[in-house]
């Protein structure tokens, strides 16, 4: 996985663990200073890679794989949760 894929992983969690729910896409791209598509793209990366699953519209599922990818960075949290983007 590259950086930038863990940057987004890890964005993701620490969005919602601050703010109780998950951030928009466009919060993602202002996150990486990219745009909405490559922030999208990132996003179905890492779906396809297995670190995320997509359960409908706006909601992802951040996989197991992902957080021990992330190791100590996830330390306290459970093994999945849902977050909106």
């Amino acid at each position: 996985m590259t950086a930038r894929r863990v940057q987004v992983l890890e964005f993701l969690r620490r969005y919602q663990a601050m703010h109780g729910m998950s951030p928009s896409v466009q919060d993602v791209a202002d996150e990486l200073s990219v745009c909405i598509n490559s922030a999208w793209a990132h996003l179905h990366a890492l779906e396809v890679a297995g670190k995320i699953r997509r359960l409908g519209h706006r909601q992802i599922e951040i996989l197991e794989s992902a957080l021990q990818r992330l190791g100590g960075a996830m330390s306290g949290y459970p093994a999945a949760w849902v977050v909106v983007t």
